[in-house]
């Protein structure tokens, strides 16, 4: 299985309790040089700035499950909170399938309750999603700006690690990283300064995949272009839970472009 945007149509969810062990993740440092939006930057799309430099308007995770969890129904639900005293913005309750795919004795599929703190303040992009991800130190949402740029955005207890991506064959190639924290207003977008489109039908150099990535070292072998290298990062991202070993891997793909 690859994970290119019709598959992430299809994706479930992992399940288990949301935890955010600060010190284990590898966080970027934010990029410089990014102006806050103004209040009418707040759409749904992004929008170009006066200086034509594209951007990405910021808002709250409550706020965008609000207007997007509709769309991840079939694997993520909403737990609708009537405690007094209780903000259900602030104290994000979903359940997700069951990790052990289990069926109970009415047929219905075994679920997990999760919970997401301070999701009225914890950032994410305002564009929608078309897959969202829960694991045990975070989440994950995969926006798509346009027909040719898309981005992994990994939730974090300090913030947002934004990975951007450009679409190429159906795969999402990270070019770019930039950390969002909980106050941003926007991001913007980084320029592509690489013809991804030839980069990936390039051979590729397995020293550098190696020493970027050493668990790929068993498997070197049978990868011979960079797009080999892409399907195959991809495919284990797909089993993989942890949001650092994701970032790991993302980074990693933006260094192996680069070469």
């Amino acid at each position: 299985m690859t994970e290119n945007l019709a598959d992430m149509l299809k994706a479930g969810t992992d399940s288990d309790p949301l935890v955010f062990p600060e010190n284990d993740l590898d966080i970027p440092e934010e990029t410089e040089g990014v102006e806050p939006a103004s209040a009418e930057d707040s759409g749904t799309r992004a929008e170009e700035q006066t200086q034509g430099v594209p951007s990405i308007p910021i808002i709250s995770l409550g706020d965008w499950f609000e207007a997007n969890g509709a769309f991840f129904v079939n694997y993520i639900k909403k737990v609708g909170l009537q405690v007094t005293g209780v903000d259900p913005k602030e104290d994000l309750v979903l359940t997700v399938p069951h990790e052990s795919g289990e069926i109970l004795e009415d047929k219905t599929p075994k679920r997990r309750l999760v919970k997401i703190d301070d999701a009225n303040i914890l950032p994410v992009l305002n564009l929608a999603g078309i897959d969202m991800q829960v694991y045990a130190n975070g989440f994950r949402i995969i926006n798509q700006y346009s027909d040719d740029i898309a981005m992994k955005c990994y939730g974090v207890k300090t913030g947002l690690i934004v990975v951007f991506c450009k679409v190429v064959e159906g795969q999402l190639v990270p070019y770019a990283k930039t950390k969002v924290k909980k106050k941003a207003t926007d991001v913007e977008i980084p320029t592509l300064e690489i013809d991804y489109a030839t980069k990936v039908g390039q051979p590729l150099d397995k020293e550098t995949l190696v020493l970027l990535y050493k668990q790929a070292s068993g498997d070197i072998d049978n990868l011979n272009s960079n797009l080999d290298a892409i399907k195959y990062l991809t495919i284990k991202q797909n089993d993989i839970r942890d949001i650092n070993h994701h970032i790991q891997i993302d980074t990693a793909l933006i260094e192996l472009m680069k070469r």
